[in-house]
């Protein structure tokens, strides 16, 4: 099968880089599949879990927290503000985060913070019922 260069950086390292035959990523405006030859896009990143599947049908999963994507025909780069693997995100863990965004929200200062937490917030409980979901399987 056909595959492209996938790329997951965070602030202060390289964490994967391979050729891969897609990639699940959660973009700002939904979930979208990336395989070779894919249009060209620049994208926010939700709160949520890349899927990544290599050469050898096995796959890899992260979890990020922000970020940037970006495609082009032979490549994706995922820049994540914050990014751990999958497996060691947790609905508890989650649920701090949740926490503490709201501490924030509640101190926010404007109309635009305030839009954003909230934003936050919602990615991060709707991440928290998908982990949920998973680890009752």
């Amino acid at each position: 099968m056909a595959t492209f260069h996938f790329e997951l950086v965070s602030p202060d390292q390289l964490l994967f880089s391979a050729e891969v035959e897609s990639v699940v990523v959660p973009g700002s405006e939904g979930e979208f599949t990336m395989l070779p030859n894919h249009a060209p896009l620049v994208t926010s990143l939700r709160n949520g879990g890349v899927i990544l599947v290599n050469g050898d049908h096995s796959s890899k999963e992260f979890a990020v927290f922000g970020g940037v994507a970006e495609v082009t025909n032979t490549s994706l780069t995922i820049l994540a503000e914050r990014t751990t693997p999958m497996r060691e995100v947790t609905p508890e863990g989650l649920e701090k985060e949740i926490l503490t965004a709201q501490t924030y929200l509640e101190a926010a200062r404007n109309e635009e913070e305030k839009r954003v937490l909230g934003e936050k917030i919602a990615q991060l409980r709707e991440f928290k019922h998908i982990v949920a979901l998973r680890q009752a399987h």
